[in-house]
């Protein structure tokens, strides 16, 4: 959805998913091939005051309509028909599930919680914790606010419940039609972990490429990807701030390249082709997903 910043994918060179090749140029395809992708995924989680506060605005086009819809189902409009491109502040004052909605880019939603505005509950069944993002049963155990007999609602997405993630060790029993405790023991899960998100760009070309630290296969070629098995070329890969390293290669093929700083790394291919040049930003941590 492009009217949300949050919810933009950061822009990224696309990559094949385990290696790339310099230059601009793309190998023609062989064979048509679909594919599903979930650009939306589960609402953004927003955990803090700090998250709130460095909350980006809701960008729109000219002729847009952003509406917003409160946690209570109250439907405020934030632009109607908007006369040039600007963007709007995203007025989250209340714990709970937030809907964005813009007339032409699509729907995002966001997860406010109420632990912000003091409004979480006690975690009994007279008072039950109103949980609204998958991730915070875990930080409150392990904040030392929920433990065995945590009595919570999930009040975020509809399939909040069973997608949440609960510590090591621990599950849910249902205590009435809308609220769970959070028990010990049933549950042999010994590690868990929230579901991560992805950078991902479909539609730049490169030559540039955008990594994580991890080693990658370098497509090479002699003759510009003709097939020819006696074509020779010169792979030379500079890290930041440190000597190059060179590999003389024959035909075509790929070279397992060691991204292990972070950083932007200079690759140059030589060949009776010409030389082809990419710089590659490796990022310190993270996963990240490329699609060409």
């Amino acid at each position: 959805m492009r009217l949300i910043s949050i919810t933009q994918l950061a822009v990224l060179a696309g990559v094949f998913v385990c290696g790339f090749a310099i230059g601009a140029e793309t190998p023609d395809a062989t064979a048509e091939s679909t594919y599903a992708l979930d650009t939306i995924g589960l609402p953004y989680p927003i955990k803090t005051q700090a998250d709130l506060d460095t909350l980006w605005a809701a960008t729109y086009r000219a002729g847009e309509t952003v509406t917003l819809t409160t946690p209570a189902g109250t439907v405020s409009t934030l632009v109607s028909g908007a006369v040039s491109d600007g963007s709007a502040e995203l007025p989250f004052d209340a714990g709970g599930l937030w809907t964005l909605e813009n007339s032409e880019q699509g729907t995002a939603q966001f997860t406010v919680r109420h632990s912000i505005f003091g409004t979480l509950g006690d975690g009994t069944e007279e008072s039950p914790a109103q949980i609204v993002d998958t991730l915070e049963l875990f930080d409150l155990m392990f904040g030392g606010t929920a433990g065995n007999g945590y009595v919570f609602a999930t009040v975020g997405a509809d399939d909040l419940a069973d997608n949440i993630i609960f510590p090591p060790g621990y599950g849910k029993e249902s205590v009435g039609d809308t609220l769970w405790r959070l028990v010990a023991g049933a549950d042999p899960n010994v590690f868990s972990s929230e579901i991560a998100a992805f950078p991902l760009d479909t539609e730049q070309s490169g030559p540039d490429r955008v990594t994580d630290n991890c080693p990658r296969k370098v497509a090479y070629s002699g003759d510009n990807w003709g097939a020819g098995t006696g074509t020779s070329s010169k792979l030379t890969v500079i890290p930041p701030g440190e000597s190059s390293a060179a590999y003389d290669l024959y035909g075509t093929g790929e070279q397992t390249v060691k991204f292990l700083k972070a950083g932007d790394w200079t690759l140059t291919l030589e060949s009776a082709s010409g030389t082809l040049t990419s710089i590659v930003t490796v990022l310190p941590t993270g996963l990240l997903i490329y699609v060409h």
